[in-house]
């Protein structure tokens, strides 16, 4: 899978007291897809439109997204050749107040920044 210039967008997040940040984050954990029906709607720079995975999206091919794990596991889904979807597993750090440094094997994305939008909606920006 090809990630590069992906970009993703997080709600729900604060900072560190142990990092100089004023309060402990509360990473989105869980499934988030792109809503890229709403991309263009919504432009913000390179960042784009990211709802939980139980969110209505209509019927789409193609739809990509990531898994957020609290214990600092981060899992890329992607199309795959037939119809399905692939997930590329990695590992994030907190380094800004909205920043994941990544790691990955398999793939040259090495930062997720975010803004939060709302409880239901994140935008991202992966690159």
């Amino acid at each position: 899978m090809n990630f590069s210039g992906f970009t993703l967008i997080l709600a729900g997040l604060v900072c560190f007291s142990s990092s100089g940040f004023k309060k402990k984050p509360t990473i989105p954990q869980g499934c988030w897809m792109n809503s890229h029906e709403e991309d263009q709607i919504r432009q913000v720079g390179n960042f784009k439109v990211y709802r939980p995975g139980s969110y209505p999206f209509p019927a789409a091919r193609g739809r990509s997204g990531f898994i957020l794990k609290p214990d600092g596991e981060i899992g890329l889904i992607g199309p795959n050749s037939i119809d399905g979807r692939d997930t590329t597993w990695g590992n994030w750090v907190l380094i800004d107040k909205r920043e994941l440094k990544l790691a990955f094997a398999s793939t040259k994305l090495s930062r997720l920044k975010w803004k939060q939008e709302n409880r239901r909606m994140l935008l991202i920006d992966i690159y």
